[in-house]
């Protein structure tokens, strides 16, 4: 009987490996031209429209549609970051955030912006930019009606009012309500026992090899 349950198992999901091959995607959204290769894709897709999100993390208030993202969240309290970066000690805790890293390594800006030709290395943060420009300011906070570029300002702001300080230090007595400062805050503790490095041109001395590498466009 086990092995009958595996065997269907097997097929479906061969069935949806199928279709990325084959295009068929025979699930569509009624509310919206999406449409899905599986049954459990549109579920996820549909919770766009109704605002679903059953996934609650148990330690801070957000909430998810998708249980992967939630398990990819979690890892921001547990401190756990498996994503290395091969030219400095930056770790993450996903892959793309660590692919958009690689750029500072790089140089490399894609994403122009066709008002004041600055350039990013992410599509969003150029979203982000132009509304320097147009002034939009999409995301407002229900609570003081206070609005941002940004829906992840919006976030972090909204715990000015839940008093919400979810990231706290394991070394100290730290606690903050923002990621960003967070990591700024680790970083007191990171550079106690490090050595700093030099810039061979300048003598300028960082803390942080990715800093140094930044600093030597200057030179170029």
């Amino acid at each position: 009987m086990i092995n009958v349950k595996r065997n269907l198992r097997h097929s479906k999901n061969l069935t949806i490996h199928k279709r990325i091959h084959t295009g068929v995607m025979p699930f569509k959204c009624n509310q919206c031209d999406h449409k899905c290769r599986a049954s459990h894709h549109l579920t996820i897709h549909k919770r766009i429209h109704t605002g679903e999100k059953p996934f609650n993390c148990d330690q801070c208030e957000k909430k998810f549609a998708q249980s992967s993202h939630l398990i990819r969240h979690k890892k921001i309290h547990t401190g756990e970051r498996p994503f290395e970066c091969n030219q400095c000690e930056y770790k993450f805790t996903r892959s793309s955030h660590l692919a958009c890293h690689m750029l500072i390594h790089t140089g490399e800006k894609s994403y122009e912006c066709d008002q004041c030709k600055m350039k990013f290395r992410r599509s969003d943060s150029l979203k982000d930019h132009k509304r320097i420009h147009t002034g939009e300011k999409p995301f407002e906070c229900d609570q003081c009606e206070k609005k941002f570029t940004r829906s992840s300002s919006l976030r972090v702001h909204k715990r000015i009012h839940l008093d919400v300080k979810v990231f706290n230090c394991k070394k100290c007595e730290y606690k903050c309500a923002d990621s960003s400062d967070f990591t700024n805050h680790k970083r007191i503790h990171l550079v106690e026992n490090r050595t700093t490095v030099e810039c061979a041109q300048c003598e300028k001395k960082f803390k942080t090899l990715s800093h140094l590498l930044v600093h030597k466009r200057i030179h170029t």
